[in-house]
């Protein structure tokens, strides 16, 4: 498929699944690689548990040590480590494929290890979105508790439209 077809028909309209998109497709990471990253300062990492008898899930923040891997057995956990493209030359050439999409939408490459019955549960994230629009000086912040990807942009029915409502509230800071 071509960008301007994704562009168009797909981005931020629905998902899009494809099988098979790089078919000799060969992992620039084993997972010893990547719990070995996920040991070292300034990494992003964490480590997820699922505990099945009390439904529990637990989420440890990296760096992780050798003995935090030695707890683990061999199913319900997962490993996830963020800005992989930032430490490994290798990950970071994957995103070359995808150079058509605007840079700012682009965050990372987040590489993830899971063994049997491993996942992440709810979502954790390291941001905070409303500390994030205070610094910025907005006046709201919105969330999405829908699917991001059918996302319409807001219809303005202030009188004068978005320009009368921008000058107004600059008016207001003044």
């Amino acid at each position: 498929m071509r960008p301007a077809q994704f562009l168009r028909d797909y981005w931020q309209k629905r998902p899009l699944l494809v099988r098979q998109a790089f078919p000799s497709f060969d992992p620039p990471l084993q997972p010893e690689d990547l719990a070995g990253l996920a040991c070292g300062d300034g990494v992003l990492a964490r480590l997820v548990t699922h505990d099945e008898e009390r439904d529990h899930w637990q989420v440890r923040n990296g760096p992780l040590g050798e003995d935090d891997f030695a707890r683990t057995g061999n199913a319900n956990w997962t490993l996830l480590v963020q800005d992989v493209d930032k430490w490994d030359a290798d990950v970071a050439r994957l995103l070359q494929p995808f150079n058509f999409l605007p840079s700012w939408r682009v965050d990372d490459i987040m590489v993830s290890y899971a063994e049997d019955g491993g996942g992440v549960g709810a979502h954790v994230d390291q941001s905070d979105p409303i500390s994030a629009a205070r610094d910025r000086g907005a006046d709201a912040a919105q969330f999405f508790l829908g699917d991001p990807q059918n996302w319409k942009g807001p219809s303005v029915s202030y009188a004068g439209g978005a320009a009368a409502l921008r000058a107004r509230n600059a008016a207001r800071r003044a």
